[in-house]
């Protein structure tokens, strides 16, 4: 991983934080373990008694979640996404989808075209969205970039394998 990776990561990381922050306040809640001086951290609650809280692997989690509509998100939503990443990463973020005003990048675009999406070398992406907004109407998105969501937006994500 290069250097300008690792500062975009951590750069995208503190925005991340800080939107958190502004909807939620300042408090993580992590699993109960010590901080590095010996605090204690708060517990988090318990899991309630439904099938996704035993789940032990993400296909698990993803088929016992995906159609749930107990919060009013469930209710909104017009298509769930699960989430893209290495599923054994050391850190994880968990959000909801970009709303209105919001900034949607090039993996959640391309997780709503293909829940399950094809695998194997060479597989690449193309995205190209129309009627977006302001100054950039029309364009195409690759890894890494995002683009400000707008109310009747279009996106057109193909994919291809080159071998």
């Amino acid at each position: 991983m290069s250097s300008k990776e690792i500062i975009d990561g951590l750069n995208e990381a503190q925005k991340y934080l800080q939107e958190q922050a502004d909807l939620f306040g300042n408090t993580i809640y992590v699993d109960g373990k010590k901080g590095k001086e010996g605090a204690s951290l708060p517990s988090a609650e318990r899991l309630p008694d439904e099938p996704w809280a035993v789940s032990s692997a993400l296909e698990d989690l993803n088929r016992s979640i995906c159609t749930c509509i107990k919060c009013p998100l469930g209710h909104t939503r017009t298509r769930f996404v699960f989430g893209v990443g290495n599923p054994n990463a050391d850190l994880m973020f968990v959000g909801e989808a970009p709303g209105k005003n919001e900034d949607i990048t090039f993996d959640q675009v391309v997780a709503l075209a293909f829940p399950n999406p094809p695998t194997g070398d060479g597989v690449q992406f193309t995205v190209q969205f129309t009627r977006g907004e302001g100054n950039k109407p029309t364009g195409t998105l690759v890894e890494g970039q995002s683009v400000k969501v707008k109310d009747g937006m279009e996106f057109d994500v193909t994919s291809t394998n080159r071998s």
